[in-house]
């Protein structure tokens, strides 16, 4: 009993006797913590610096962050350094005081030397201007100084040299967080749909306390603070616990555990894998290279690994090719769980019944609804989602035997789902074939939810400040020949009305089609204060002063009756489609018989402008992506004003240079005007 108490029980007389010969860490942190939080405040002759003091306040002064890891780290190896040799290690152990007592004495001698420092430190900084407001950050610095305190003295019990303790403390720090980072890259590279969904951003960082306290603050969770104080008590135990087994002739090893031993090489080899490979994968070498990495990286670490554990280069026997043989072995099943999915990770899509709620966030969002994420909670809608969940599982392990087929749409984006027992994410960036995904896209875009959140006078979205309608295809040229048309606030209303009541009322069948757009307008909305709780997100959002302003682009087609009938009616249609009377000549040529070498295309000349108009809307919607290698393409070229912008190029027609700008259309090889374009060419 009384054996187990003395790891609770520290020598006062042993603890006096380390901070006497290892008065030298605490004076140094005194001097270092003195340069960081007293001396600012001194040389400026500032006593009431409050940006200073709300750094501290919430923990942003990267020296003290730093000192929270790195005095533990030399405090713990100092106290505990009698361990790494013979000699000091038999002589602490004839001493009249037990292992319990020894580990004790070594742990308060460490975290006294660490925390008299920062102590001082924060009293004076309280007393010179501070306040109360020191006290959160110097108990965030106790509890990161206690936890490293109690991970350092883990890595001292492991290892039997101060290299080594380096090396083992790096790894345990890092240790958590590096394997989240690690099944993120493995996931993303072998198994489709893998996301981690901000798990990297939330549990990586949650689990290196340092970082969750230095980038988190001061919207700290009690539950993880409460986690990081278990903790403390938790590692000091391991710590006794590995203390009590540790065997004294082990001291100057490098480790004192095979069983440490035996993972840390695993750990080595890993990494080294996983290293190699990232640097075959970048050189874009191909297949084999990389595999090929992957192995040498494997083998070299291991036998590096081996060396370092042996202290000794003579590690080319029977017994290291069989352990390299068995962690090959293990590396091997691990990646055959992830590439033939043994787990089923790829093919689970959850019951629609399950389902509380799912958002589709990314591009498909956006070009589908304008917004770059969209929840659904209808069971019908959700429905579909999980449809076109299967459909994205199915196609892509069909995709591999037929290939990209044209129409297909590239997008990036992700299916969050909110499920009775917890949560589910998948990403991808990949094609959606229309044919499978055609009726749950179309469900999904034209459901009372989607259309809802489509609502562009929908108070969240903010106060409209500016409404600009400019000529479509990217021209930004628009305002040579007064193209641009900056709308009065008094038409606000009857526009967005317009504007809204067709997109309300728009049918997939008609957002699919292919068809030239009319006009491009940009909308934007100031929200005060700040952006309401329900508000999407969205592209363009920046903030200025008391508002944040964010920019709605939307494209007019022709089907978009009402707000047509709106432009026409006061004047603005004929002035924004103006430029498609000076169209001037076209050049076409087919990408695919030159292998992507522009000068080496056959260019074909149009001078027929009315067929020119006419081809204006036959490219390819602007939702599907294609091999546009294959394509023609279709440059246009239309007369500007010159009015001395050098925005523009010049092309002579009948002996006279004209100022011209350019609208490029891609038109796939079965477009029926093509047959037209070419023949007209000829």
């Amino acid at each position: 009993m009384n054996s187990a108490l003395s790891y609770f029980k520290p020598s006062a007389a042993l603890l006096r006797e380390n901070l006497k010969r290892f008065w030298g860490v605490p004076a140094i942190g005194m001097v270092c913590w003195f340069f960081a939080g007293i001396f600012p405040l001194l040389a400026d002759g500032i006593v009431n610096n409050n940006w200073f003091f709300e750094t501290i306040a919430e923990m942003h002064n990267p020296f003290f962050i730093f000192f929270s890891i790195a005095f533990p780290f030399v405090a713990s190896g100092v106290t505990m350094r009698y361990l790494f040799s013979t000699a000091s290690s038999s002589a602490m152990h004839t001493l009249p005081f037990t292992r319990g007592k020894l580990f004790c004495t070594s742990f308060v001698s460490s975290a006294v030397m660490s925390l008299a420092p920062a102590a001082v430190t924060f009293l004076v900084l309280s007393l010179v201007g501070g306040g109360i407001l020191m006290l959160v950050p110097f108990a965030l610095t106790v509890l990161l100084m206690l936890f490293y305190t109690a991970m350092f003295h883990i890595a001292a019990m492991l290892t039997g040299n101060a290299v080594l303790y380096t090396g083992v403390s790096g790894i345990l720090a890092a240790a958590l967080s590096g394997a989240v980072l690690l099944v993120g890259l493995y996931g993303q590279a072998l198994l489709y749909g893998f996301t981690l969904n901000g798990v990297y951003e939330t549990y990586a960082v949650r689990f290196t306390p340092l970082l969750y306290i230095a980038l988190t603050s001061p919207d700290y969770e009690p539950v993880w603070l409460a986690v990081y104080i278990l903790s403390v008590p938790v590692m000091y135990a391991i710590g006794a616990a590995l203390y009590s087994r540790r065997r004294i002739e082990r001291a100057g090893d490098s480790f004192t555990f095979t069983w440490f031993e035996t993972l840390f090489t695993f750990i080595i080899t890993f990494a080294g894998m996983t290293i190699m490979s990232l640097i075959f994968e970048a050189s874009e070498l191909g297949e084999f290279p990389l595999n090929l990495g992957s192995i040498v990286g494997a083998a070299l670490c291991f036998l590096i690994a081996r060396m370092v554990s042996r202290k000794s280069l003579r590690v080319f026997n029977r017994r290291t090719l069989v352990q390299g043989g068995s962690y090959l072995c293990v590396i091997a099943l691990m990646l055959c769980t992830l590439v033939f999915d043994l787990t089923g990770y790829e093919r689970r899509v959850p019951d629609a019944r399950d389902v509380k709620s799912v958002s589709i966030v990314g591009s498909l969002s956006y070009h589908l609804f304008d917004t770059l994420e969209i929840e659904f909670t209808e069971p019908e809608n959700i429905r579909h989602v999980t449809a076109l969940h299967k459909m994205m599982v199915n196609d892509s392990r069909s995709r591999t035997n037929t290939g990209i087929r044209e129409g297909d749409i590239l997008m990036n984006f992700s299916l969050n789902y909110a499920l009775a027992g917890g949560e589910l994410a998948r990403s991808w960036s990949d094609y959606i074939t229309m044919e499978s995904a055609n009726e749950s896209l179309k469900a999904l875009f034209e459901s009372r939810e989607a259309k809802a959140q489509a609502d562009i006078l929908n108070p969240d979205l903010g106060t409209p400040a500016g409404i600009t309608l400019d000529a479509p295809y990217g021209m930004m040229s628009s305002s040579y020949y007064g193209g641009s048309v900056t709308l009065s606030s008094d038409d606000y209303g009857e526009f967005l009305s317009a504007l809204n009541k067709d997109i309300q009322s728009e049918t997939w069948e008609e957002f699919i089609s292919p068809h030239p757009d009319v006009v491009n307008v940009n909308i934007a909305y100031n929200v005060y204060d700040q952006p309401p709780s329900m508000q999407p997100p969205l592209y363009g959002q920046s903030s200025s002063g008391s508002f944040y302003s964010i920019n709605k682009s939307i494209e007019i087609p022709p089907h978009y009756s009402n707000t047509i009938t709106w432009l026409k009616q006061n004047g603005l249609h004929a002035r924004l489609t103006e430029w498609q009377k000076r169209i001037l000549s076209a050049e076409l040529y087919d990408r695919s018989t030159a292998n992507n070498y522009p000068w080496e295309y056959e260019t074909l000349y149009i001078s027929d402008v009315a067929l020119i108009q006419s081809a204006l809307g036959c490219g390819r919607n602007h939702l599907t992506y294609t091999d546009y290698s294959m394509h023609w393409e279709l440059t246009v070229f239309v007369e500007v004003d010159d009015k001395n912008y050098g925005w523009h190029d010049q092309r002579e027609y009948n002996g006279v240079m004209v100022p011209v700008t350019i609208v490029n259309i891609s038109l796939p090889p079965d477009a029926p005007i093509l047959k037209e374009l070419i023949a007209s060419a000829k």
